[in-house]
């Protein structure tokens, strides 16, 4: 196992809601705000929103699974749906009715689940009215608004008595590492590493314990058993990125007021759930790149010069919101503006977006802008809705490794330090042509090289020719990326994706490396193996699996669908976030 120094995608933590429904036909649509009909519950996608009941104190090991259980142990009626947070002490179970729910408040509050304190509960019913269980003070909106208030109140009080410099917060809050030597920050990632290692291994050793463990299980966790303290696998160094300041490719831009009340764009200080609403503008983060900082200084002359205000998040109330911004290594630059259409003037509107366009358009490092309108509480770029193209093609392009063109459209992932990327995806490349690399082949790419083995030390590499009977399968694919950038090395890619329009981005930038031996499968990757094996794969191939999944990891049927494929012979996983996708690691 090796580490590769590699920056996550958005700095607002994306966390593993695990669902599982408890009836057919209940599932989660776009965001878990958006619930699609549950025909066999016999209740209505409204219902499944408002008959919510919030767990607190549960094991951060549990997952909706565990709920499951405990739910038809104790004989609880009318659960539609559960959801459970990895690795955090909270969860929700999902009504078709309030008297169901009510019925239900004294037996989960009984539920006895292992890791969990006394599990307390709450009552929501999104519509403003909740209410605490096992406890003695009531919560209502108008209570949640006074919280919100006085955390507001004594954010105030802390910033008065704050001595750091504003560029002091504003890096602390995006950067938080920035004052740790980066050569610390890489052990500290090796530890963390070593640690996680340390906690697989006890996760699979706790498993020979199990009187559940069916024998043919026990006997392959043997090796577990008999390896004594050594480490489950070989732990590789942690391979540094090229660049440490301005590597991202995408930044994201809250407009709202600064410390002096001041209409800004920028980063918010804090979590807005805090109470924290001050935003300080980006020129003095370090992650940030001059390209996007330059936009930032553009756009910033547009909104102090704008008749309309930004957008106020505790009013609801303003027309500038957000403003995304991706600029590549090859000079292309995406602005994408998004606005509230509500509560303005349309002819005051047409006219702001006017200038902000010829404001971009006089800038010639901006090759695209597109302008996105939203009124929805959420705060961010919401990927269901449609951009309206200002000007240019409203793609942008990047090379990586032999991709010459790679498109990236609005709503596109791709990894956001474009330099460490080359190295990852150049790491995932040796490892397809060399299943054993040697020991000696740790200590990290030269910068600016392809290759993360150095060139001073040998490994024995197969032949080019040997590579031709290899298969990647290119799972939960995205875009494309990795399957494209091992295309011209192997026989045939295989790339495995259920959303559509990634699909559509991936067969694009296929065409445009004019590779013919990719194909792509617009299915879950539990559905298309069968599919897989009898067209794509011949007798005598070296079939790989790439699984590259989300931070949080990928649903236990992908991990089931991949280990019960005799054909698989082997399998790198990709995680951004190696504490979350334990359970994978597990499965």
């Amino acid at each position: 196992m090796a580490g590769y120094e590699e920056e996550e995608e958005d700095d607002s933590a994306f966390l593993h809601e695990e669902e599982s429904p408890a009836v057919e036909d209940v599932a989660v649509a776009g965001d878990s705000s958006d619930l699609t009909a549950a025909s066999q519950a016999g209740t209505s996608a409204t219902n499944d929103r408002r008959f919510q009941l919030k767990l607190n104190g549960l094991g951060k090991r549990l997952t909706a699974k565990d709920l499951e259980k405990a739910i038809k142990a104790n004989a609880v009626k009318g659960v539609v749906k559960t959801k459970k947070v990895f690795n955090m002490t909270s969860g929700i179970i999902y009504f078709n009715s309030a008297e169901a729910r009510e019925n239900a408040i004294a037996k989960v509050e009984a539920f006895v689940l292992k890791g969990s304190d006394k599990i307390t509960t709450m009552i929501d019913d999104r519509d403003g009215n909740s209410r605490n269980n096992g406890t003695d003070s009531p919560s209502t909106g108008e209570s949640v608004a006074r919280a919100g208030k006085r955390k507001r109140e004594d954010n105030e009080i802390a910033d008065a008595n704050d001595g750091r410099t504003p560029a002091e917060k504003i890096n602390d809050q995006v950067t938080p590492l920035w004052r740790i030597p980066y050569e610390d920050q890489l052990n500290s990632k090796l530890s963390r590493f070593k640690k996680g290692l340390a906690n697989l291994k006890r996760e699979l050793y706790s498993f020979t314990n199990k009187r559940d463990t069916p024998e043919d299980k026990r006997k392959e966790l043997d090796y577990i058993v008999n390896m004594g303290r050594d480490c489950i696998c070989e732990l590789q160094k942690v391979v540094p990125s090229p660049v440490v300041d301005g590597y991202r490719n995408k930044c994201e831009f809250t407009v709202g007021f600064d410390l002096d009340g001041k209409p800004t764009v920028g980063f918010l200080l804090g979590l807005f759930k805090e109470g924290v609403t001050c935003v300080l503008p980006p020129s003095e983060c370090k992650n940030v790149p001059p390209a996007a900082n330059l936009v930032a200084e553009i756009f910033q002359k547009v909104l102090l010069s704008s008749k309309l205000g930004p957008y106020d998040r505790v009013k609801k109330e303003g027309f500038w919101r957000l403003l995304q911004v991706r600029c590549q290594s090859t000079g292309d630059v995406m602005v994408v503006a998004q606005v509230n259409p509500v509560g303005s003037d349309v002819e005051v509107q047409k006219s702001a977006i006017e200038i902000l366009k010829e404001s971009f358009l006089a800038n010639g490092n901006v090759k695209t802008l597109l302008l996105q309108e939203s009124s929805e509480a959420h705060n961010g770029f919401i990927e269901a809705l449609p951009c309206k193209i200002l000007f240019g093609e409203g793609v942008i392009y990047e090379e990586i490794l032999e991709l010459k063109s790679f498109r990236i459209s609005p709503t596109s992932f791709f990894q956001v330090n474009t330099e460490a990327t080359k190295g990852l995806y150049s790491c995932v490349r040796d490892w397809v042509a060399n299943p054993l690399l040697s020991k000696e082949a740790t200590e990290g790419p030269k910068i600016g090289s392809d290759s993360v083995i150095p060139e001073n030390v040998h490994v024995e590499r197969s032949n080019h020719e040997s590579l031709k009977n290899i298969v990647i399968l290119d799972l939960c694919c995205g875009t494309g990326t990795i399957g494209l950038t091992l295309a011209p090395k192997v026989k045939k890619v295989v790339g495995i994706e259920m959303v559509k329009e990634a699909i559509q981005d991936a067969e694009f930038n296929a065409r445009l490396q004019n590779q013919e031996n990719v194909t792509y499968i617009c299915k879950k990757v539990e559905h298309a193996m069968r599919e897989v094996f009898k067209v794509h794969v011949s007798h005598g191939d070296d079939v790989v699996a790439i699984l590259d999944p989300p931070r949080a990891g990928v649903h236990d049927d992908v991990i089931r669908a991949i280990r019960g494929c005799s054909g698989i012979k082997r399998v790198i996983f990709v995680s951004c976030d190696f504490e979350n996708a334990l359970k994978n690691f597990v499965s």
